[in-house]
């Protein structure tokens, strides 16, 4: 897995689906070099694959065409779906007094 220059993306997780009724999820994550390997997949049928850095809950990239019988898939996230800094903190009122419900959208 790969970002848009070519450069390796590790430790991103890549999650493989089966899209049927009962769908069986598997999940892993890539090294160093941006390789992952996911083991237990049924032969039959097409994954929707997808990837997410490591500190966000939202796909980067999805693929729903993929079968376990094609060569080794390079994944290749666009330069746009790959976070360049991420913002920390916790939100009060005027007082002080942390906000426990509260959510912040950037």
């Amino acid at each position: 897995m790969v970002d848009a220059e070519g450069a390796a993306l590790a430790d991103w997780t890549v999650t493989a689906r089966l899209p049927r009724a009962n769908p069986r999820f598997l999940s892993t994550s890539s090294d160093a070099s941006g390789r992952f390997e996911l083991t237990g997949c049924d032969g039959d049928g097409e994954y929707v694959v997808d990837v997410r850095h490591p500190k966000m809950s939202r796909p980067a990239l999805t693929r729903a065409d993929v079968r376990v019988d094609e060569p080794p898939l390079t994944l290749v996230v666009p330069r746009e779906d790959v976070p360049s800094c991420f913002v920390t903190g916790r939100l009060v009122d005027a007082r002080g007094v942390e906000l426990d419900s509260a959510r912040l959208s950037v």
